[in-house]
Formats: structure tokens, C-alpha cells, sequence
């Protein structure tokens, strides 16, 4: 199984599980996407814990976008510009990049 989801601090306000379980389910992906609270003070542990219980990215929310840039092993030179409004992590084993989006 395929397992992914939508970090940030507060999170519970997140439609991002609604969209990306819908098309898991109508193309029959063997995948879910969850909803991950994490708090700013537990950030950096709580990602090392999703790599390790297997997940296969992530997108990533406020506060946490610099402090994602700032434990990334290979950031994008679109992840490093300041307009960036959401960030992904593909989670390669203990090593991730960020792939970014720009407003």
C-alpha cells in the first residue's frame, strides 16, 4: 500500500484527503492519503517516523515549509525561492527532496 498524506500544525482544516482518497479509490490504488498533525517542536522527529513507517510522500503546510527546506538532502532551486506555497516531500528512505509549487 501506497501511503501518503498532508503535514501541518493546525491540520484538521484540510480538504487534501477528501481530493487524493477519491481518485486513490476511482483508479483503484492500492494507497491511502492522511491528515498528520505535527507540531512545530516535534517537525523534524515526526518526519523521520513517517519515513520510517514506509510512507511515499508527502505535501507539506505551514509552519513548517522552511524548516522542511532546512532538513531537506536535496532541495529544488524553486523549493529555495521564498514564494513557494506548497511543498511536497517524495521520501526516498531517509532522504528527501522538495518539488514545489509557486503561487
Amino acid at each position: 500500500m501506497i501511503k501518503a498524506g498532508v503535514v501541518g500544525w493546525p491540520i484538521e482544516q484540510s480538504k487534501s484527503p477528501i481530493i487524493h482518497n477519491y481518485w486513490l479509490d476511482k483508479y483503484n490504488i492500492n494507497g491511502s492519503y492522511k491528515k498528520i498533525s505535527l507540531s512545530p517542536e516535534n517537525f523534524k522527529l515526526g518526519i523521520k517516523r513517517l519515513i520510517n513507517d514506509g510512507y511515499a510522500g508527502l505535501n507539506i503546510t505551514v509552519p513548517h515549509k522552511e524548516m522542511a527546506l532546512e532538513i531537506s538532502s536535496n532541495p529544488t532551486e524553486r523549493a529555495k525561492k521564498k514564494s513557494v506555497r506548497q511543498i511536497h516531500l517524495y521520501l526516498i528512505k531517509v532522504k528527501f527532496m522538495l518539488i514545489t509549487q509557486m503561487e
